[in-house]
């Protein structure tokens, strides 16, 4: 069960259990409390920062940096072409601040083969070999936003690229108008 609540006084009692019993101090029924609770103020607007990447839907490519061949931007898109394993990297004109978590978010399309991941710093991602929507969560240990083939014979697409900062506690974050808080399981 979930709920979500507002708190509109200190004092927030938390019962598992049957309310009535809590209520009634002659029930015999024992219920369970929660103890030692903490409570953290996230401030209206945590969660995510701004995108940090320049260009992640490729319109063209600007602002980003191909390094060893075998990739180009076309029609929207970052494509490997029979790329060696991180024989060519891709490295955006944006900059993510060491120590500090990210969400990654981007699109395959066109798989044909190989393998690619994506890097912060010097902090790699999960290996991703098709299609499909990813997100992960990747603590930079540098300043580079760069993506790499990560096999030989890489031939695939990759688009909507986004970076974010994660802002507050992971698993708690404000929804975009900071006018409410999900509670979500994919945290790092």
């Amino acid at each position: 069960m979930t709920e979500y609540f507002t708190a509109r006084t200190a004092d927030i009692k938390i019962i598992l259990g049957d309310a009535d019993q809590y209520l009634n101090p002659s029930a015999t029924n024992d219920i369970a409390y929660i103890k030692d609770v903490s409570v953290t103020n996230q401030k209206i607007g945590a969660g995510f920062g701004a995108e940090l990447v320049t260009d992640g839907d490729f319109p063209n490519g600007d602002n980003w940096t191909i390094s060893g061949g075998n990739a180009e931007v076309l029609n929207g898109k970052l494509n490997f072409d029979d790329a060696a394993e991180n024989g060519t990297s891709v490295t955006n004109d944006a900059t993510v601040v060491s120590g500090k978590t990210y969400l990654v978010n981007y699109t395959i399309s066109d798989y044909a083969g190989g393998s690619s991941k994506i890097r912060l710093g010097t902090q790699f991602g999960p290996t991703r070999n098709s299609v499909g929507d990813f997100s992960e969560y990747i603590v930079s240990d540098g300043t580079e936003i760069r993506i790499y083939s990560a096999s030989d014979n890489t031939t695939l697409s990759i688009d909507n690229i986004s970076v974010k900062q994660l802002n507050g506690l992971p698993g708690l974050t404000s929804d975009a108008n900071g006018s409410g808080f999900n509670f979500t399981s994919d945290t790092p």
